[in-house]
């Protein structure tokens, strides 16, 4: 037990217990939706918008209905940036109007200008076409406000006295307590060969040192709205639009890098093997039905054809983009911090292990930090620094929703998923992949949460909202770099279900207070759930069950890769580390694996004072077979080459034992020549392979000399010293003999065309003084430069040799 209290869990525990204290003392003070009192249902308050519409004469069972929870956004603003969060809520709560319900009528039939309408007050005119009805209602009953859309085909004539009759009519009617009023004037207007009149009342004093008025608008004897009006003080013109602006293009910006990286690394790592398309679709089937649910309860409203073609264009961009995130995340996190999906892997599998507990009980936990975090910035932003928090259709559209609590969950599991996956899954380990200081990539990804991932409730203006931003997005950075990437997604996902649900226990209706029940019955389930997990004790099998089979294959590409780095290395041991030093010659040479390893060979024959061996060979095929044969061949070669003086004859002996020792279909193209510098002369015998090019200085020729011969272990020993032939050359100043491989005069550039023979002959005829290691260095840079980026398909091996000067026996006897 006293381990516990000194553990991170118990000060994780502690800080939770403390943040709820601190949530449930702020929460009702700071947020605006908390001020929402609905003592009437959706349903109570149509039935009632129904009756007042009918006691104004409007018929409005005809028309298609609809009805959302509104906000508005000016008086919002007054209110919190004048009286601070927790005294606006209370003026909000008793009596400034800042929510009311919108009661929409409207015609579904595209016929409907043809119908005729009465709209006037108790009196029959056939001549006026009405479009809808909107009646804006306090949640109380109350009506705030009348709008009818109507269209008049002829003139009515009415006079000043008329229209005040007639808004004195819908006044007494809309106005609970008229002696609290007095009447103030009446415009008038004309225009189109109409009369308008807007009549006005005054009320009598201030409510929140606002005046309140109440606005008439009547044309031709009929009402054309119902208005309450707040002589709200002017703020700065276009400053809400600016931050608009501000806000979408920042977000398209980012989310639009997101997708062009996502694109290029989704085309790179599928050409590499390195994503496995399938991690992703239990997220992506995840979004699917979440968004479906949004869609479904907010957007299918009056048209429906046009909302499902709206459905349809949406949905495969909004999974697809979580598809294509996840799966390319989840790449990257396996490269830079893999422990992070372990629990994923294991619910992928069908494993639910203690584990899966912990991230269960630490996603809650944290959900509670989070939440009390950002309401205490939010106080301090409002109360200290004038800020406000605007309230979107996003923010109302649960309370219009059939089935708050779904939709609510179906938005938190959205939101969740929109910041976990894109923020922490894909862009902090793409961060983390590329920059390895964590202070560097937290706080990167902290300036872009503040761009694009708003938190629980978005502050404004833009100035105030940004260090909250700043702080709430390092905060969930540091949460993804400590914790499971699940623990991350439990956290924001619970946070949003939490948030609306204190919002609904405070509605004083019974139909959100049920909803706010089964959210937090919700939270309760997964508490007792990951405690049970815990107290289970089940430990997850080794990891490597859970990684993916792509996994499986890159690390078996890597463990090859590093066989194969080991084969290198060590076919690199077998060749000379560097060339000779024998007085007479200038040696250079060149070795370049087509792959890790290769079948090239060549090697340098030290057979006296004055005479050296130069053997190249190429095994047939290439990689660890070739790389295998050639090593088998060089320990061959060596113990022959040292015992017997003849070219030919070596390599009529090494036919022998080879052809004796590999399997049929494997042969060796080999050219061995002795420098005897006593005697000034070269002489070599080739086995199938290049010509030698020789280069004569005094005569300035290159020509290709080429013995007979057939290559070693294509067939029987009679055969092959039936057919090999040896041939020797005078050694002269300044010569040069270059042995090479098919890998120089083959390669290929983009256009599949060959080096060729010409250009290696017109490289050693040059008559540049240069050393034999410059030219050979000439000549690789000559392919390169040839080939381009194209790959190469074999291995180049070369071997040049420069005659310096001549010894001659008789002037020494002299």
């Amino acid at each position: 037990m006293r381990k516990f209290f000194k553990s991170a869990e118990f000060i994780l525990l502690l800080s939770a217990v403390i943040s709820a204290v601190v949530l449930l003392r702020l929460f009702d003070r700071i947020y605006p939706e908390s001020a929402i009192c609905v003592p009437l249902s959706r349903n109570d308050i149509m039935q009632k918008a129904e009756s007042i519409m009918d006691s104004l004469g409007y018929n409005v069972d005809q028309y298609s209905d609809n009805i959302q929870l509104a906000c508005n956004e000016d008086m919002l603003r007054y209110l919190q940036t004048t009286y601070g969060s927790g005294q606006s809520i209370d003026l909000m709560s008793d009596s400034v109007p800042v929510f009311w319900w919108e009661c929409k009528w409207e015609f579904e039939d595209a016929e409907s200008d043809t119908i005729q309408i009465v709209v006037s007050m108790g009196e029959d005119d056939s001549q006026a076409q009405t479009r809808g009805y909107r009646l804006s209602m306090l949640p109380d009953g109350r009506p705030i406000g009348l709008e009818v859309k109507t269209r008049f085909d002829s003139m009515v004539v009415s006079g000043e006295a008329s229209a005040v009759r007639e808004a004195k009519k819908i006044f007494s009617i809309l106005v609970d307590d008229t002696t609290l009023w007095e009447f103030t004037d009446v415009y008038e207007s004309s225009g189109n060969h109409h009369q308008f009149y807007r009549v006005k009342w005054k009320f009598k004093g201030l409510v929140a040192d606002l005046e309140k008025r109440v606005v008439i608008d009547i044309c031709d004897s009929r009402i054309l709205g119902f208005q309450q009006e707040w002589g709200i003080p002017p703020k700065s013109s276009g400053q809400k639009s600016i931050e608009e602006i501000i806000g979408i293009t920042s977000f398209l910006l980012v989310y639009m890098l997101f997708v062009i990286l996502g694109l290029i690394f989704l085309i790179k790592r599928l050409r590499s093997d390195q994503v496995d398309l399938l991690s992703g679709l239990i997220p992506g089937i995840l979004i699917l039905v979440s968004w479906t649910i949004i869609f479904w309860q907010t957007e299918i409203q009056g048209n429906i054809g046009t909302a499902l073609l709206g459905y349809f264009i949406t949905t495969p961009f909004v999974a697809g983009a979580i598809w294509v995130l996840f799966i390319l995340g989840e790449s990257f996190a396996r490269e830079v911090w893999s422990e992070k999906l372990q629990i994923f892997d294991q619910l992928r599998k069908g494993i639910v292990s203690s584990g899966t507990g912990l991230v269960l009980i630490h996603g809650i936990l944290l959900a509670v930090i989070y939440l009390a975090l950002h309401a205490i910035m939010s106080y301090a932003t409002v109360n200290l620094g004038h800020g406000f928090f605007p309230i979107g259709r996003g923010h109302l559209n649960l309370w219009s929703a059939a089935v708050p609590s779904v939709l609510l969950v179906a938005k938190s599991l959205m939101s969740g998923s929109f910041i976990a996956v894109p923020l922490c899954m894909f862009f902090l380990s793409l961060l983390k992949r590329y920059l390895r200081k964590t202070i560097l990539v937290l706080f990167i990804a902290g300036i872009v949460w503040s761009v694009v991932c708003p938190p629980i409730h978005e502050c404004a203006p833009i100035l105030q909202r940004l260090p909250i931003d700043l702080i709430m997005g390092l905060f969930v950075c540091f949460i993804f770099l400590r914790f499971e990437l699940f623990t991350t997604f439990i956290m924001l996902t619970i946070a949003q279900v939490i948030y609306q649900a204190g919002i609904f226990l405070l509605s004083g209706n019974a139909f959100y207070l049920t909803s706010s029940f089964l959210l937090i019955g919700l939270i309760v389930v997964l508490c007792i759930l990951g405690l049970w997990l815990l107290i289970r004790r089940k430990k997850a099998g080794d990891s490597l069950e859970f990684v993916p089979d792509y996994m499986k294959r890159i690390y078996n590409r890597e463990r090859l890769k590093r066989e194969l780095e080991i084969a290198r290395n060590v076919q690199l041991y077998f060749l000379p580390r560097e060339n000779p030093e024998i007085e007479g010659l200038d040696i250079a040479s060149l070795c370049a694996p087509a792959r890790e390893v290769g079948g090239d060979y060549f090697d340098f024959i030290q057979l006296g004072e004055k005479k050296l061996g130069v053997v190249v060979g190429d095994v047939s095929g290439k990689g660890i077979p070739a790389a295998f044969y050639m090593t088998l061949t060089k320990g061959l070669f060596k113990s022959l080459a040292t015992s017997h003086d003849s070219p030919k004859e070596v390599l009529v002996r090494l036919n022998q034992l080879f052809f004796e020792n590999a399997r049929r279909g494997v042969f060796i193209s080999m050219i061995y020549g002795v420098f005897d510098l006593g005697k000034q002369i070269m002489t070599f015998a080739r086995a199938g392979h290049n010509p030698m090019v020789l280069y004569r200085s005094n005569e300035h020729t290159t020509e290709e000399i080429c013995p007979p011969g057939i290559a070693i272990g294509f067939n029987t020993n009679d055969l092959f010293r039936e057919t090999i032939r040896e041939y020797t050359l005078p050694l002269r100043p300044n010569d040069l003999f270059l042995f090479y491989t098919d890998g120089l005069n083959e390669a290929r550039n983009s256009e599949q065309q060959e080096f060729g023979e010409i250009r290696l002959q017109k490289i050693i005829s040059r008559q540049d003084k240069v050393s034999a290691q410059t030219r050979l260095a000439e000549i690789e840079r000559a392919i390169q430069r040839f080939t381009g980026n194209a790959e190469k398909h074999d291995d180049m091996t070369a071997v040049l040799i420069q005659v310096k000067k001549t010894h001659n026996p008789n002037e020494r006897k002299k």
